[in-house]
């Protein structure tokens, strides 16, 4: 059984994920970077407005590459 989010719960979840986690050396950083994503990805279509958060925080992450 899935819990799904709230959608200021899955935007908080957004802001706060460290969307650099791959680059990092420390491995504990790592697992929590890809646990936070993974978490995003569960969660991006369970409405429309989780749809509409999560390609504007990733297009701004794009943005910075």
């Amino acid at each position: 059984m899935s819990t799904q989010v709230n959608i200021e719960e899955y935007e908080n979840i957004l802001k706060t994920h460290d969307w650099t986690y791959q680059y990092s050396d420390d491995p504990s950083a790592y697992a929590r970077g890809a646990g936070s994503l993974q978490k995003i990805h569960k969660h991006k279509n369970t409405t429309p407005k989780h749809q509409e958060l999560f390609i504007r925080y990733h297009k701004d992450v794009e943005m910075l590459n």
